[in-house]
């Protein structure tokens, strides 16, 4: 996770710490202390590709749901 890329005008750049966070939905939360930390950067995308995608297992609920109640409707 830590070399994804993204294109910043004519060039390529890797994402930012909150940048990473935002893309898991991690809209409130702070690793940027870590960016200081030898390594820091390094653990922080560890840390996201160890974690799951909020809005993704959200969305996939939402799904599971919708098609448990319709279910339970046509057995009635």
């Amino acid at each position: 996770m830590e070399r994804v890329g993204v294109v910043d005008g004519p060039g390529v750049r890797h994402l930012t710490i909150n940048e990473g966070l935002k893309l898991f939905g991690y809209n409130n939360y702070d690793l940027s202390y870590l960016e200081s930390r030898k390594n820091g950067r390094a653990t922080a995308f560890d840390l996201l590709g160890n974690s799951v995608c909020v809005p993704v297992i959200k969305a996939i609920a939402v799904e599971l749901l919708k098609t448990i109640k319709e279910g339970q409707n046509e057995e009635d």
